[in-house]
């Protein structure tokens, strides 16, 4: 496998690992973007109405969708920004240079040293 495709393999995981933990973050205390049982004891609790139910249920509903929008635009950045960097790096070293360097910054990161990504 090389280095490009071992670096493509590792940023979708990464993206992946993001999206999950960051949606699991960014639900709404419905239980998700279409309700669920959690709205009726949520209702509950705040003492709503059927009309401030719905309306907070809207409201968090966008808030989710937002949140969802603004992490697309992040990963998009840095994706882009990995594009580029790789492209900098083609342009400045050799195939061999770019797998020296990776496996550097592997051996950092497995030894927690600066340099490598944690």
């Amino acid at each position: 496998m090389s280095l490009e495709q071992q670096m493509m393999k590792r940023a979708l995981v990464a993206s992946l690992v993001i999206f999950v933990a960051s949606s699991a973050v960014a639900m709404p205390p419905f239980g998700g973007a279409c309700g669920g049982s959690g709205s009726q004891s949520l209702q509950q609790q705040l003492d709503l109405n059927e009309e401030q139910a719905a309306s907070l249920q809207t409201i968090m509903e966008e808030r989710f969708q937002s949140r969802l929008l603004m992490h697309k635009r992040h990963h998009d950045e840095m994706e882009q920004h990995r594009a580029e960097t790789r492209e900098r790096l083609a342009a400045l070293l050799s195939e061999t240079q770019i797998e020296q360097l990776e496996a550097y910054r592997l051996w950092h990161e497995r030894a927690g040293r600066p340099g490598g990504r944690r």
